[in-house]
Parts: structure tokens; sequence; C-alpha cells
């Protein structure tokens, strides 16, 4: 069995919880932003599909936040939580963890097509180290929400966090 704290549940310091939830945040959303700039001279297939818009405005704010709040926390938990405690069960270096764990996070990203997979692969690399090096999952939940609503939500201008 697999306990809370074998996946990361566990409090850290507040200054190490702000260090973390910052940097996860901030980098997350820069290469969320930049991302498509960099790999889009590369192959791929284009995006299978688009959720459907939401028009009420009540259930777009639910799914804005209550939604993507249970995506941060679901996939953190599984893609790093999860993952960790599985592959510490072998002798596995952490580069191969953080390789192994950012491909799984990126192909489950695979009908926004291949240049997303690349882009959340990465963002899922900087997570785990972020998880590795603080031992704690709850500040990169946080970054993660953070990311998706400032994708999703729209009112932040994307121009803000592109550099390229």
């Amino acid at each position: 069995a697999i306990h809370r704290e074998q996946l990361g549940l566990t409090p850290q310091p507040p200054a190490t919880f702000a260090a973390v939830f910052l940097l996860g945040a901030f980098s997350g959303t820069l290469i969320l932003e930049n991302g498509p700039l960099i790999v889009a001279s590369l192959p791929g297939y284009p995006r299978l599909g688009a959720m459907p818009a939401i028009e009420s405005t009540p259930w777009k704010w639910m799914d804005l936040t209550v939604g993507l709040l249970l995506v941060g926390i679901c996939e953190e938990l599984v893609f790093r939580g999860y993952v960790r405690a599985v592959l510490l069960r072998y002798p596995i270096r952490t580069p191969v963890m953080i390789l192994l764990s950012s491909l799984m996070f990126g192909f489950i990203h695979w009908s926004d097509g291949f240049h997303h997979v690349l882009i959340t692969a990465g963002i899922g690399a900087v997570y785990m180290a972020l998880y590795l090096a603080s031992g704690s999952l709850p500040a990169v939940m946080l970054a993660h929400f953070t990311v998706n609503f400032i994708h999703d939500a729209e009112f932040i201008p994307e121009s803000l966090f592109r550099f390229l």
C-alpha cells in the first residue's frame, strides 16, 4: 500500500511552499505560453478536438475554479506522487524518474496535438524536479492549478508571459 507521505502529501515550511509554488507557476506559465513558438517548426499532428465551450457564466467559473483545482490535484497525485512512489521501488536515477514522469504527463495531452505533448512534458519535468527537491506535492498542485487557470480563464493577457 502507498501511504500519503509516499505521495508527497506532507507539510512543508511556508517559505519553501511559497518558493516552490512561485517557481512552478511562473516557469509553467512561461513554458505554456512560449512553448508553441519553440516547437512550431517541428513536425506533428493537429489538435484532434476541443472541449465544448461552457456558455453559462456560473458553470464556467465552477469549471475554472473547482474543476481546474481538481485537475491540478489529481494529475499531480498520479504523475508526480504515484509515479515517484512506484519508481522508488527500482534502482532508477533522478533524471530518469523526471524523464519518465514528464513523458507520461505529456502523452496524456496527446489529443491536443504533438506540440502540446512536448510542451506539457516540459512543464511536467519542471514539476517533478520541484517535487523531488521539496519532497512535498501541495505547492506543485497549486502551481499546476494556477498555470491552468491563467491559461484557461483568459482574463490575464498571455502576452505578459511571452518573451520569444
